[in-house]
């Protein structure tokens, strides 16, 4: 039975339970052969309850935070959970995920024989046997262009593969080797976050634990709920194209969204979105969910968004239209909705909000360019691939505040890293030949935006393909 837990013993869990989530943070970023999850840090983890109720997360981008939707779907695939069963998911629509390249993986923490929590790591893969590697086509034909789907799918058992499952996936993906190593990695992290927890449990009890939890909870509800009775009431409009979806060119794609703001309560309605496209741009309602919180979040005070928690989802209500470029339907091909329509997402939202507190709101970002390479290595004779997160412009303004230089484009909110020269060219075929801001390549005002960046590599392997990462 729930029991009040004094406000400090709450706080000390409080920060314990987040410190969880940054230590495997930390252990994956050192043990990943990953580029883009130990270096770029397109990462999250997080604790959350044997329900799926999120506890802490650290999410380096919002497109990772999505555990909550998917641990009820694993609940309802299997009867039977034990210790040592690691799960992985994969699909934009029987896994509530993004982009089919951004895998969830589970653990189940139990103690004294009772499930309490599930772990979480979520990070975008080295392959995922997609058409071209990073699953970005342009002009794939539906999602099954776009890798591997995977529903809830036990991958271990009593910390071993489950041989005939695990072997299929990792024979449909390139690379195997790193994509293995990465996953023993990631169940590495997981098993240390075991015994924490574990720890935790033996230290405070469950009782004092899950009640301070209850009280996490209700705290961040409360304080969201009391932030958003201060925004002015009444209905608000806003919508954001891209420019097309990649194959119906110049015909642009647009979100669209209606805020109604009633004391506190939040209502965001994406219905009147355009519908579902043929190209890579659409969104499913789970990524739609991510953004639009983030979206609010960046609106509120620094120390209101410090932990991000099961009361901030509970915080606004989301209305989606089935078969909209912001509730995507099966087959329908998804794998730049990370970039392209979760921008839109945030720019409609922004541009809604900004009647109602035009203080709050900060300017869009960049639109998004970080090109993906594709080349031989002469030095290992094998295929790589690889996003830097180079050349990426600012984001905007806010008032008061002058935008950050090179911080990458609205749907990652800034939060991917920029990896260092010496370390891009000891992995790399390439020498890096300019790197710097560009100077007064910004939108200028009271407080102007972020400036850009110049980038100029030499190729030193061997014929390579580039894809921009501009879908826009």
């Amino acid at each position: 039975m729930s029991h009040k837990v004094d406000p400090v013993t709450t706080a000390i869990l409080q920060d314990i339970l987040l410190s969880i989530t940054r230590q495997m943070d930390s252990y994956i970023e050192r043990a990943s052969p990953n580029f883009v999850t130990a270096v770029i840090h397109d990462v999250s983890t997080g604790v959350f309850t044997k329900k799926g109720e999120v506890i802490a997360l650290e999410s380096h981008i919002s497109n990772q935070s999505i555990g909550y939707f998917q641990i009820g779907l694993l609940l309802e695939e299997f009867d039977e959970i034990n210790p040592g069963d690691v799960f992985v998911m994969c699909d934009p629509y029987l896994g509530a995920g993004t982009h089919p390249p951004d895998w969830s993986f589970f653990r189940p923490i139990f103690y004294k024989g009772n499930l309490e929590f599930f772990v979480m790591i979520r990070t975008h893969q080295v392959d995922n046997g997609s058409w071209q590697p990073r699953a970005y086509n342009p002009m794939v034909y539906d999602l099954h262009s776009e890798g591997l789907r995977l529903r809830p799918t036990r991958i271990f058992e009593n910390d071993k593969p489950v041989e005939a499952i695990y072997t299929l996936i990792l024979d449909n993906v390139r690379r195997k080797d790193l994509v293995q190593m990465d996953h023993l990695a990631m169940n590495g992290a997981m098993r240390l976050a075991e015994t924490r927890l574990l720890e935790l449990l033996d230290k405070y009890g469950r009782d004092t634990i899950f009640s301070s939890v209850d009280q996490m909870w209700e705290a961040t509800r409360s304080a969201v709920k009391s932030e958003i009775g201060t925004w002015l009431d009444g209905e608000y409009e806003g919508e954001s194209s891209c420019d097309d979806d990649g194959i119906t060119l110049d015909v642009p794609v647009t979100v669209r969204v209606k805020v109604k703001i009633e004391g506190e309560r939040l209502v965001l309605d994406f219905s009147k979105s355009d519908p579902q496209v043929k190209g890579i741009v659409n969104a499913p309602r789970s990524l739609t969910h991510v953004k639009a919180s983030y979206a609010i979040y960046s609106c509120f005070p620094p120390e209101l968004s410090r932990h991000y928690n099961q009361g901030s989802y509970d915080a606004f209500e989301l209305v989606t239209q089935p078969g909209t470029v912001t509730d995507a339907q099966y087959p329908a091909p998804c794998g730049a909705c990370t970039l392209i329509v979760a921008a839109q997402i945030l720019e409609a939202v922004w541009m809604a909000l900004g009647q109602a507190i035009p203080e709050k709101v900060p300017a869009a970002n960049t639109r998004p360019l970080h090109p993906g390479v594709f080349m031989m290595d002469p030095r290992k004779g094998r295929l790589i691939s690889f996003s830097h997160f180079w050349a990426e412009g600012g984001n905007g303004a806010l008032h008061g505040c002058d935008g950050w230089p090179n911080t990458g484009p609205t749907g990652s909110l800034g939060t991917l890293k920029k990896p260092s020269i010496e370390l891009s060219e000891a992995l790399l075929p390439l020498r890096a030949l300019r790197y710097q801001i560009h100077r007064d390549a910004c939108g200028h005002g009271r407080w102007r935006g972020g400036p850009g960046t110049i980038w100029e590599i030499e190729n030193l392997g061997r014929e390579a393909r580039v894809l921009t990462g501009n879908c826009d």
